[in-house]
């Protein structure tokens, strides 16, 4: 009903619920019940574009895993937007006038508000977790697994007022142990791996909590390192985390290389030191990425010729 609604008033220039009618502002509402019984082919419309998306996600799910075990991994979103049909439908569930961001840190100086909201953590607790249970099921139902987009909040969320800036945020907390008890449930029940963006800024213990709740971790090229700064052989990374190059918030290898995520910093106005020095740094590191393989590929070189030689 909400898709169907939204379409109508888009179509006369009326955007986001806030602006609909007064008599349409909830599913219970005068204006939305007549509608339903007056548009019924424009819901059952919404309907059929709904259960074509699931047809496609399933056999796209089974084309994967012709060839891989696991096959697609679905993503879940750390919150949902403020004008979306969630908070239109239960707004009692969300955490209202509230955005989820991130603190300032050393990769983003000014802090982040994502512009999306959150649910809120007591409503999870009086409806039994009904809301997360759903998203976690949705994701599942035709993937190998599913990715939780900063997982961190399952413990605790960054919550900014709306309007205010990232730095004014507090630390909002979620019932961490019972959300992950029911993640690992569905993982088991739908036979999906689960893994959790643990990047950023994460409490102490964080991630021993989500090993033992067997979700796997990430980590990432650009921040594998030692002591000294250089890069960490993957071979040496842990097991209980997967590992990828980088990330949707985090440059290319070919963007790294040539340093494109140091023009838009600049161009941005977001460098972090002098863009002199910043290029220097970056050329200091292409040697170490550059070593490190070559180091790794006569790791591996060596033992077979004496194989071979033996």
């Amino acid at each position: 009903m909400f898709e169907a609604l939204d379409a109508k008033f888009r179509n006369g220039g009326i955007i986001g619920f806030p602006n609909w009618p007064a008599e349409f502002r909830g599913p219970q509402s005068a204006g939305a019940t007549n509608y339903a019984h007056q548009a019924t082919d424009e819901i059952e419309f919404q309907l059929f574009l709904q259960w074509l998306s699931a047809r496609s996600a399933a056999a796209a799910q089974k084309a994967a895993r012709e060839t891989m075990s696991i096959g697609i991994i679905t993503d879940i979103a750390v919150g949902m937007d403020p004008l979306g049909s969630h908070a239109w439908s239960a707004p009692d569930e969300l955490l209202r006038d509230l955005h989820v961001g991130a603190p300032p840190d050393i990769f983003n100086t000014r802090g982040q508000d994502w512009g999306l909201t959150g649910f809120s953590p007591r409503a999870l607790l009086s409806s039994g977790y009904n809301s997360f249970l759903a998203t976690l099921r949705a994701n599942m139902a035709h993937a190998g697994g599913v990715r939780i987009d900063h997982a961190l909040g399952l413990r605790r969320l960054w919550v900014i007022p709306s309007g205010a800036s990232p730095a004014d945020g507090v630390y909002l907390h979620y019932p961490q142990r019972e959300l992950l008890g029911l993640t690992a449930l569905e993982s088991q029940l739908n036979r999906a791996v689960v893994i959790g963006e643990d990047l950023g800024t994460v409490p102490e213990g964080f991630r021993d909590e989500l090993v033992r709740a067997g979700v796997l971790g990430m980590q990432v090229l650009w921040f594998e390192r030692d002591n000294r700064g250089g890069f960490i052989s993957p071979g040496r990374w842990r097991r209980d985390a997967a590992a990828m190059t980088t990330t949707h918030d985090l440059p290319t290898i070919a963007g790294w290389w040539s340093g494109r995520d140091i023009d838009w910093q600049e161009r941005l106005g977001q460098l972090r030191s002098p863009e002199k020095q910043q290029r220097s740094e970056r050329a200091a590191d292409r040697k170490l990425l550059w070593g490190l393989h070559v180091a790794d590929f006569w790791s591996r070189l060596v033992p077979i010729c004496e194989r071979l030689k033996g």
